[in-house]
């Protein structure tokens, strides 16, 4: 009876991923056709991200572990899920074969690399904090804050950031550089960017991508291990 009941359990457990993840999917698909019906055409590449962006977004929302522990394996299987399920959706986007393959890759790697790190932040903080259930939306808001720091901070970045150095430490700082950087997409010079923000007239270069993604995959682990620690401190705290 208990063996039925874990794989009862399991069973529903794999269901809830299989949902989740064919939710992002459909979010992926829907939630950017909103901005297709425009009257000037939108860069395919800008499309890529839109979609990147609402999967890394969906697939943190409906992750079926926030209910429960989860572990180190969990955090990778899903980020794995988000970046195959941005590949599908990549391919959707282009019609041209020559950059199927290298398009489709490197948004899979920055959904994994993006996804991966948020999520293994979470889960650190949640185990410092014995899992408030608040801590992923907190969590969420921060990231989208610092997604969209050059936005925000746009009618200042003159002043702000006169010099080179300081320019890349604001827009570095923000994971959608990283992605645009993966997808050798400039968005900070588009129309829209060009006309409502001094970017255009300002010299900057995107971050290094094999280094970025390095130094986020490094941060990753050190978080999980963390994560670790603490459940590990908690556990023997309850058997004293």
């Amino acid at each position: 009876m208990k063996v039925a009941g874990l794989a009862l359990h399991a069973g529903g457990r794999y269901q809830s991923y299989i949902l989740a993840w064919f939710l992002v999917i459909l979010g992926a698909y829907s939630l950017p056709a909103l901005y297709s019906n425009q009257a000037v055409p939108v860069p395919f590449k800008a499309v890529i991200m839109v979609k990147a962006v609402t999967i890394i977004v969906l697939g943190f929302i409906l992750n079926p572990d926030w209910q429960s522990r989860p572990s180190r394996l969990s955090i990778v299987i899903w980020s794995f899920f988000l970046a195959l399920a941005s590949a599908l959706v990549t391919i959707s986007v282009i019609y041209e074969n020559s950059l199927l393959i290298a398009m489709s890759t490197k948004t899979a790697v920055a959904v994994f690399v993006l996804s991966f790190f948020m999520h293994s932040l979470t889960r650190a903080v949640m185990a410092q904090l014995t899992y408030n259930r608040h801590i992923p939306w907190n969590i969420l808001c921060a990231v989208i804050m610092l997604t969209t720091l050059p936005l925000w901070m746009a009618p200042w970045v003159e002043s702000i950031a006169p010099t080179p150095p300081r320019l890349h430490v604001l827009l570095w700082s923000s994971p959608l550089s990283y992605l645009a950087g993966m997808l050798d997409y400039d968005y900070l010079r588009n129309q829209w960017f060009y006309q409502h923000t001094p970017y255009g007239m300002l010299r900057y270069d995107y971050p290094d991508k094999i280094l970025y993604s390095i130094g986020l995959i490094g941060m990753s682990l050190l978080l999980l291990a963390i994560k670790t620690n603490v459940n590990l401190e908690n556990n023997n705290s309850e058997n004293l």
